[in-house]
């Protein structure tokens, strides 16, 4: 039992090690096309593409209709199954019918651009044309990596990704500074970012169906999987409307410039989440559903330790960006800095979407998406009624209120369900996480006190900290001897690589 416990338990540290490289570079890069839109464009030319920017989030979520998460499921309970003959036909049948539905998504939003232009008073019209197209070759993408998840090719579907955000950056770049410094630009570089990047995912899917066995098609258990992924695909519907719902607001009862400077905060709000959680998550979720179908007796301890290593990793992150807000937001978006203050509202919330990670993950792998969607529902309803009675009298703290209290009802009821359903718990040693960033924060303020200000001081300082918060942790007894022989076991994976 303690030798496929240390297996699993390699496979998780080697999957997320590719899938932290790839998260790191990939929200890097997605800051830094933000970056650019919100920097070189005008303040009402950045607003025009945040608005865009949410339409965007709406149409990649409205037509999958729970593809991706359903086929990251089954391919991942095939194997587990060792019913590899199921994969391929499955999965062809699922693709096709993401392509269909995406290439009709691309003709509603050509079709409804001129009146969705009209309901916000902007110039949108080319605008979201641009946007139907991007987001149809986002959807199509998103299958094609859900299937490598769900094969445990984690270091391809890293690779997918950065490549994706790298063309979309120096592709925005050079229309920026060479055609116009313009939303169209910007969305532009999206639609040749995302088409390239297709191409290159299903390249990698090909070779790999080229060698499998072509089974029967199997439309029971494309009708089982759907089954799982619609309830799937209304959470994640429930959790885009969440995400946009306090731009779109914010577009209609305010201004394209406090568009934008809300997009610069919540930017940050909403990256430190997935930039913690993602890269943990995405492969525990495929291990789990591995492990689900094998009946394996380590599911449990799989998602309570993946939880802890979100808590480990994401509290000092979450307190750190508190602490260093204002200097966050001078030095990626000076013009914006003035509502630095609105982290404080949404970073503690946000820091819940990290406890719960495990517990949602846990509820994907045994199948209870009718769960995960009575939490989107959770989510968007208050989310979209404090809005709309928050945003016209207290402006953008309203908008960061609205989301703060909606992501920390939800979570807190994810984590019930995870417990109750799933037998996901909060590891035991989480506690000593939270008093390890208490002394990490004491560090900081005392040596913020007595050193001062200044980029390099502050960088030193920070430094100091994560030492102070990982010696507390080690000292406090948090980390097992698992966790000791993984990491000899990354420290010779590193050195394999480099």
């Amino acid at each position: 039992m303690a030798s496929r416990k240390l297996n699993v338990a390699k496979t998780l540290v080697s999957g997320s090690l590719f899938k932290v490289g790839a998260f790191v570079a990939i929200k890097g890069l997605s800051l830094v096309f933000y970056y650019l839109a919100l920097r070189l464009l005008t303040p009402e030319e950045a607003g025009f593409f945040f608005v865009a920017n949410a339409i965007f989030g709406f149409a990649t979520t409205i037509p999958t209709v729970g593809i991706p998460a359903a086929v990251n499921r089954y391919v991942a309970l095939f194997v587990g199954r060792r019913e590899h003959a199921k994969i391929r036909p499955f999965f062809e049948k699922m693709f096709n019918i993401s392509l269909f539905l995406s290439l009709a998504l691309v003709a509603l939003m050509i079709l409804s651009a001129e009146q969705v232009s009209s309901f916000y008073s902007m110039p949108l019209t080319p605008l979201l044309w641009l946007t139907g197209i991007a987001s149809a070759f986002f959807i199509i993408t998103s299958v094609l990596l859900s299937y490598l998840d769900g094969r445990k090719f984690f270091f391809e579907s890293a690779v997918v990704g950065v490549v994706q955000n790298t063309l979309k950056v120096g592709i925005a770049l050079g229309l920026i500074i060479f055609v116009s410094s313009t939303a169209f630009s910007v969305m532009g570089a999206a639609v040749l970012g995302f088409g390239l990047s297709t191409i290159l995912a299903y390249w990698i899917v090909k070779r790999d169906l080229n060698v499998m066995k072509a089974g029967k098609a199997d439309w029971e258990q494309v009708k089982e999987s759907m089954r799982f992924g619609i309830p799937y695909y209304l959470t994640h519907m429930a959790e885009m409307v969440a995400t946009w719902t306090d731009t779109l607001f914010i577009g209609y009862f305010l201004t394209a410039p406090l568009v934008a400077a809300y997009a610069a905060v919540i930017l940050i709000a909403r990256n430190m989440a997935p930039l913690i959680t993602g890269p943990i998550i995405s492969v525990q979720a495929t291990v789990l559903a591995e492990s689900y179908g094998k009946k394996s007796r380590l599911f449990n301890a799989i998602a309570a330790n993946g939880s802890k290593w979100m808590i480990y990793l994401g509290l000092p992150f979450a307190a750190g960006l508190v602490f260093y807000k204002d200097l966050v937001m001078e030095t990626l978006f000076p013009v914006y800095a003035d509502s630095s203050y609105l982290l404080l509202i949404l970073l503690p919330a946000f820091f819940m979407v990290v406890v719960s990670g495990g517990a949602r993950a846990a509820l994907f792998a045994v199948g209870r998406s009718d769960l995960l969607m009575r939490v989107g529902l959770f989510l968007v309803i208050p989310n979209v009624v404090l809005n709309y009675l928050l945003i016209p009298g207290y402006g953008l703290a309203g908008a960061a209120s609205a989301t703060a209290v909606s992501v920390a009802l939800a979570e807190a009821l994810a984590l019930h369900y995870g417990f109750k359903y799933a037998g996901a718990r909060v590891h035991h040693n989480a506690w000593k996480s939270l008093a390890a960033t208490a002394l990490m924060c004491a560090v900081l303020f005392l040596l913020n006190w007595q050193l001062g200000n200044g980029l390099f001081v502050n960088l030193l300082i920070a430094g100091l900290g994560a030492c102070v918060y990982f010696t507390a942790l080690v000292i406090l007894g948090g980390l097992s001897e698992l966790d000791w022989q993984l990491v000899g076991a990354l420290r010779k994976k590193l050195a394999n690589l480099l």
